[in-house]
């Protein structure tokens, strides 16, 4: 995340997860938790299929 934060301009990261929260309504943390969860529910599932 950080280095996003900084490809927009952002080099102060508090600022820039409090701009996030305000768009996103979750934390830039709580996002890539999710997207993290949700990528290896699925990496699992195709691999259940394919086995």
């Amino acid at each position: 995340m950080t280095e996003v934060a900084a490809d927009l301009g952002f080099f102060h990261f508090a600022r820039f997860s409090a701009e996030y929260r305000e768009l996103f309504h979750e934390l830039p943390s709580e996002t890539l938790r999710r997207a993290r969860q949700e990528t290896g529910l699925l990496w699992r599932a195709d691999n259940r299929q394919q086995a």
